[in-house]
């Protein structure tokens, strides 16, 4: 029952900030929900401390450890921005940057931004897992061209079109995996897409087929992530979006895009992971020319020495 209400709380803000015309009232609903989002989000994490992984809804939504990390942090991150916005807006209307009408795009996406984010970990399916980090990317887009601004729309349209691009790749990733799951559960298992069950089977599962699975997963929610070289939407984005979508963005979206690539490889046994790392580092001497620790010391004394240069040298902005 935790985990479903964790759920409906923020669209059920957003509606209800919809149906309202009163800045307070918008102000008042969002700080109340994302309270309650971060007290559920606590309490969530120690359910799974105490009792370890806990499910809802025959096994549709599921938390273990590493959604309770996220949880715990997209709550406190989203409080925090709640309690950031309320100042931060009121001195953009007095200085007349914003409208009433922004006003309440923003404080009726920003609670569907994280009721999109809060499906992410708790989903078991992996094909709903995908459409909620693409909600993700369609409630965030909106936040990014707030302002209205020429600036703006070109910082949204390449955040839509590359986000929407790695996306596509991690579909595929998603398609691959199911594929290698009908080859050991068969055509008309239940759960071929979920954690649950691929994680009891990931060492009978395709192995060139999974590498495959990595390589899209990997590009596609690095690109979501922000991953370099999938990272070129990031400045403009960062830069026109309203102070607290971009914090928020930074710390929550990115880190369980993050997660997801690192949790793809739950369903493999650690040898496996091992051997193929070794592979990869064996026969690609560039990498191990850039993972060695000598390489990391000039990269840094590099960095330092082209301090006014760093952003420009790791981002890219369309002037």
């Amino acid at each position: 029952m935790t985990l479903v209400l964790l759920l409906l709380i923020p669209p059920g803000a957003g509606l209800l900030c919809l149906a309202t015309n009163s800045r307070v009232w918008w102000e008042r609903l969002n700080l109340a929900a994302f309270t309650l989002v971060a007290g559920l989000a606590l309490l969530v994490a120690g359910n799974v401390a105490t009792q370890g992984t806990i499910s809802a809804l025959d096994g549709f939504l599921r938390a273990d450890a590493l959604s309770a990390l996220v949880l715990g942090l997209t709550g406190f991150v989203s409080l925090v921005c709640a309690i950031y916005a309320v100042g931060y807006f009121r001195r953009e209307a007095s200085e007349g940057r914003v409208t009433h009408a922004q006003l309440r795009h923003y404080y009726v996406l920003t609670p569907l931004f994280v009721g999109a984010m809060l499906l992410v970990p708790l989903a078991d399916n992996l094909g709903v897992m995908w459409v909620a980090t693409e909600s993700t990317t369609l409630a965030s887009v909106l936040l990014v061209t707030f302002y209205n601004q020429k600036t703006s729309f070109e910082a949204g349209w390449k955040y839509i079109i590359i986000g929407s691009v790695g996306l596509s790749l991690a579909l595929f990733g998603t398609v691959f995996t199911y594929y290698a799951a009908v080859g050991v559960l068969g055509p008309e298992t239940r759960g071929g897409m979920n954690w649950s069950v691929l994680a009891g089977v990931g060492d009978k599962l395709n192995p060139q087929a999974m590498r495959l699975m990595f390589i899209l997963v990997l590009l596609g929610y690095g690109t979501k992530a922000g991953l370099a070289p999938m990272h070129t939407w990031k400045p403009d984005a960062y830069a026109e979006a309203p102070v607290p979508c971009w914090r928020r963005n930074v710390s929550v979206t990115n880190f369980p895009a993050n997660c997801w690539g690192a949790s793809a490889s739950r369903p493999f046994s650690w040898p496996r992971r091992l051997s193929w790392c070794k592979e990869i580092f064996a026969g690609c001497w560039p990498i191990r020319a850039l993972t060695t620790p000598a390489s990391w010391w000039r990269g840094w004394a590099l960095a330092a020495s082209w301090a006014r240069w760093a952003p420009r040298c790791t981002w890219f902005s369309t002037p």
